[in-house]
């Protein structure tokens, strides 16, 4: 029996989902998520609000120290010191020793994508050898110089897969550092899927032995959809090409393969389609298919000219992404919910964006832009040549997420492209439908083996 009269407070960071006969719990801060019977949490509510009764529940004592270790509950006023927690850990991840790198390696596509948001992209060409050698050079450089102790390059582009030669080789010095320096890699290729041969998949399944690729290709509904909004650039169907090869690679390759559907009010039926047809083609296999719908993004000419945050997506295009990817769930599709935006690269201490001109930006959505503020010359030194747009990244930061309700996931949306995601987070934590999604993302991610329970780090 324990005699108190302490008092405790719930973190300000909790996320509520009603089960049944439970209640579950979700800290933004540190993914900590557990099942708590109504019965108990209720005790618990009663304790909370009158600390002077008699606390001699064992079953309501452990309960209290399971969620102290959680830091889902707290023996002191918490929510005085909000601000710091989200400062402190907007600050950790910004500051944190890892290297990002959204690299376009290739400015030349083969699709000719009518809503394509690269408005600044004209002429683009594949990187050639000299300039792989310099980036290569330039990470290496980074790396020494930084006490770098993570690598993320995501190869981007236009088409990515044009230059796969020079992304097998940029693979393979990366795979060298990090054997050598004892680092983390992670590379994804985002690739709109119409070059991946069997030649190449065969070649990514082995380049991944050492480290692993990431593959993401996109996919935006059927046939008639597809081949209107993702053209061949010479004007061909994309629809047969690009599925076939999808359904190889989730049959041959090792790794969960990331599907992504640009969507609007026009070719969501179809997507939904797409889905069903999927399925249907590799039935269990579709637990290897990480599905996220997006929103189709404005032109960076619209972003550029923008002084004012304008909302990401708005609460009925939010809902209809929630209901997307509610679908996608029930027929095993594992799933991404938009729920968490940032920090964004732009903050990030060591985040970069860089074209095959081996011009360094600091956001990817200012590739192609006049907005870079340097190039990496032959010893992998960066010239800055273009100081201010260094500058603004670290000038004083829009500080938003201070006393918004979703600002532990949000941290300020992007800064460059100025996108407000709160509608879009408050649509999935506000309603039931958004929660369905959540719980069920939250608990495979998140959870132990049973699911429901995963005893985090301590801030």
């Amino acid at each position: 029996m324990r005699f108190s009269m302490k008092r405790y407070y719930l973190s300000p960071f909790l996320i509520y989902f009603n089960s049944n006969d439970s209640i579950i719990l979700f800290n933004q801060i540190n993914h900590a998520i557990i099942e708590v019977n109504k019965d108990l949490w209720n005790k618990l509510l009663d304790y909370i609000n009158d600390p002077s009764v008699r606390l001699a529940d064992q079953e309501l004592i452990k309960l209290i120290d399971d969620l102290k270790k959680l830091n889902i509950l707290f023996d002191y006023d918490i929510n005085k010191y909000k601000h710091n927690i989200i400062e402190f850990r907007f600050n950790t991840l910004t500051n944190y020793n890892g290297m990002s790198i959204w690299f376009a390696i290739s400015g030349k596509c083969n699709f000719a994508c009518p809503y394509c948001y690269q408005t600044y992209r004209k002429d683009g060409e594949i990187i050639n050898d000299k300039r792989v050698d310099k980036f290569i050079n330039f990470v290496k450089k980074y790396v020494d110089q930084n006490n770098i102790r993570k690598i993320q390059l995501v190869y981007y582009g236009g088409e990515p897969l044009l230059a796969f030669n020079e992304i097998i080789k940029i693979h393979n010095e990366l795979v060298n550092i990090k054997l050598n320096k004892n680092i983390s890699l992670e590379e994804i290729i985002i690739t709109n899927g119409s070059l991946l041969t069997e030649d190449k998949l065969e070649k990514l399944v082995e380049l991944s032995d050492l480290s692993p690729i990431g593959i993401q290709i996109t996919i935006d509904g059927m046939k008639e959809v597809m081949d209107k909004r993702r053209p061949l650039a010479s004007g061909g169907s994309s629809f047969n090409l690009v599925y076939n090869n999808f359904i190889k690679l989730v049959e041959k390759y090792p790794f969960d393969i990331a599907l992504r559907s640009n969507v609007n009010y026009d070719n969501i039926e179809s997507v939904r389609k797409l889905l069903l047809k999927i399925k249907e083609d590799l039935g269990d296999l579709v637990d290897k298919v990480v599905f996220f719908p997006h929103w189709i993004y404005e032109t960076q000419e619209v972003y550029m000219k923008n002084e004012y945050y304008l909302p990401e997506v708005s609460q009925a295009e939010a809902m209809e992404l929630i209901k997307l990817e509610l679908f996608a769930q029930e027929l095993g599709f594992k799933i991404t919910p938009a729920y968490s935006h940032g920090p964004c690269t732009y903050v990030a201490k060591h985040g970069y964006a860089i074209d095959e001109f081996l011009r360094v930006y600091k956001c990817p959505g200012y590739l192609y832009t006049p907005k870079y503020f340097g190039i990496i010359t032959d010893d992998g030194s960066t010239k800055i040549t273009n100081p201010q747009y260094l500058i603004e990244a670290f000038g004083e930061i829009k500080k938003c997420y201070l006393n918004c309700p979703v600002g532990a996931l949000c941290y300020g949306g992007c800064r460059a492209m100025k996108h407000c995601p709160k509608d879009e987070i408050l649509t999935y934590v506000n309603t039931d439908l958004g929660k369905k999604v959540l719980l069920t993302h939250f608990i495979k991610k998140y959870g132990d083996e049973d699911g429901r329970n995963k005893k985090a780090n301590n801030i």
